[in-house]
């Protein structure tokens, strides 16, 4: 059995150089196995005749390309900070292997040249070689990769500043600094695609989930698609970022349930709303075997190898304890407090309510986001939540929406008003969710009216038949109504002060210009209409183009601007 094995062993990306795991490699090295990263990190003493400069060169990009994925995808924070370790180490025992990349790299991003060349090839014998190993064949092969991805060492750079933006942990961003300071400073013209800081935000899984969303607002019947992204795309990664036994639970009881909504929804009526007990569902599912429509939804996700051993668990959850009740926010030490104290109540106050038309859906989530490895899944349902508890709540239940928000942007207490005991790292993660949803909100608004003056659309509709088609239980007109005012209720003013002392400059100046703007509008709009004033007037543009904003606040953001903020303004 032990000689079966070692071949798995070559699927390990590479072996740390720990000293407990010495005797480990050796063993793996007499069985064949080879793991060349030490041969990396100390290549002066392990340079062989059979085994040339190039033939490591070869080693050291397959290996930083491997790094580079995991740095860019792996769920663990603890396995991101060992491969930067790894990378960092490998880095600066091998300078000249990376800089030769930078150099292929440039020569790659010259489009004009018709042949790449190797700077180095005038004095060696291997010139014309393409075999595996040659300094021609690697720029053959940093030549493609450029051309079709824009280069090795740009998308590495693009995963680390990226990464930069997106990691909360201290000691992993000293991490990705060290791995930064030790590729060094790069001139951009070298590079084979410019990197800009949008580039940043949009590998982050957060901004890929507001795109998704945008284009699947909740009342055009999107039920399925919702359930398995959340399922594919955050619980899937939660499970496996669990750090505790209790966390995995969590997460497994919220996966189990999805399956079970899902089966049996896409196996009767695609997208259709529910309509029935949550317990009949559940039980109905159960005694059949995985649909074959779910089965190939989850294949495409690459998720059913993860998700099916849930399929004939049995996990069960008691409800003994009842959910807190408000105000959340401030009696909150953390986001992750709060968000997760919020979430579960609306979840309750969702399931007790039977006009709310996805309840079983948000139920089926009431455990993974009391879950710390769940709360990229409280995130993602959070902004349904919102909009289910105003649009089919009472007006009880939006007021304590409205409340939460606006106490969540603000920092100036009045009168005996409880001080919020979070710092201003957890803060500005609870600002930040708060005008994601604004956002979302608006641009769901806004997407639909026009969509509605769109004559292509209804053809548009007419010939593609897919869940998209189904008829959705949301109703559109109230729901868009209910957004409305939802989002007159958080002054603007309120969020570019909250924007400002969390440190966001740029987007406080977005708020402040769109509520100059709004004044404007409506401004000009009841003057036409009273016959006062003219379009025509450049008197009455130019004098109210900035009134009804606070001046003091704008040209103190205006002073704070730095570079990366008057790039996206």
């Amino acid at each position: 059995g032990s000689d079966k094995l070692p071949p798995y062993f070559n699927e390990i990306p590479f072996l740390p150089s720990a000293r407990e795991l010495q005797p480990v490699r050796i063993i793996l090295e007499k069985k064949g196995v080879s793991l060349d990263d030490m041969k990396l990190l100390h290549k002066e003493n392990y340079l062989e005749k059979n085994e040339s400069d190039y033939v490591l060169q070869a080693k050291f990009y397959s290996r930083m390309n491997i790094l580079s994925d995991l740095v860019a995808s792996h769920e663990s924070k603890s396995v991101r900070k060992v491969v930067l370790e790894h990378m960092t180490d490998l880095i600066k025992a091998n300078r000249s292997f990376f800089q030769n990349l930078v150099e292929y790299e440039e020569l790659a991003s010259m489009h004009f040249l018709t042949v790449v060349h190797d700077p180095f090839s005038s004095d060696r014998d291997d010139v014309g070689d393409k075999s595996v190993g040659s300094s021609s064949y690697m720029a053959s092969v940093v030549a493609q990769e450029s051309c079709v991805n824009g280069g090795f060492v740009t998308n590495l750079l693009r995963r680390l500043l990226s990464r930069c933006v997106d990691e909360s942990d201290r000691d992993l961003k000293d991490v990705l600094a060290s791995c930064l300071g030790e590729i060094g400073a790069i001139d951009p013209n070298r590079l084979g695609r410019e990197i800009s800081s949008c580039q940043f935000e949009s590998e982050l899984q957060g901004s890929k989930d507001n795109e998704w969303r945008l284009s699947h607002p909740p009342w055009k019947g999107h039920l399925d698609r919702y359930q398995l992204r959340l399922l594919s795309r955050h619980l899937v990664t939660s499970l496996k970022s669990s750090p505790t036994i209790l966390d995995q639970h969590k997460i497994s009881f919220g996966i189990q349930e999805l399956l079970k909504l899902l089966n049996e929804s896409g196996s009767s009526n695609y997208g259709r709303a529910e309509d029935g007990a949550k317990k009949e569902r559940a039980d109905k599912s159960t005694k059949s075997s995985m649909s074959q429509w779910l089965r190939e939804k989850l294949e495409e996700a690459d998720v059913l190898n993860v998700v099916e051993p849930f399929w004939t668990t049995n996990y069960k959850q008691a409800d003994t304890a009842a959910a807190k009740s408000p105000p959340f926010f401030l009696k909150s030490n953390s986001y992750y407090a709060w968000l997760s104290s919020f979430s579960r109540f609306l979840i309750s106050r969702s399931i007790s309510n039977k006009n709310s038309i996805w309840r079983s859906f948000f139920y089926a989530c009431r455990s993974a986001i009391r879950s710390n490895a769940g709360i990229s899944a409280a995130e993602f349902l959070f902004p349904l939540l919102i909009l289910d508890a105003v649009c089919f709540g009472n007006s009880h239940d939006e007021t304590i929406v409205v409340r939460e928000l606006v106490s969540s942007l603000t920092f100036d207490t009045v009168g005996s008003e409880a001080i919020c005991s979070m710092n201003m790292r957890e803060r500005e993660k609870a600002a930040n969710s708060v005008f994601t949803l604004i956002d979302l909100l608006r641009k769901w608004v806004d997407q639909e009216i026009e969509d509605r003056y769109r004559e292509s659309r209804r053809r548009k509709r007419a010939a593609n038949v897919d869940l998209e088609s189904c008829t959705s239980a949301w109703p559109a007109d109230i729901v868009l109504s209910k957004i409305r005012r939802l989002l007159d209720q958080i002054p603007l003013s309120l969020c570019a002060s909250a924007a400002s002392r969390v440190g966001m400059n740029a987007r406080a100046l977005q708020f402040l210009e769109i509520d100059s703007r709004s004044q404007i509008a409506s401004s000009a709009i009841s003057n036409a209409k009273k016959n006062t004033a003219s379009y025509h007037d450049s008197k009455f543009l130019k004098s109210c183009h900035i009134d009804g904003i606070d001046l003091q606040l704008t040209k103190k953001l205006l002073g704070q601007l730095r570079d990366f903020d008057t790039m996206i303004t």
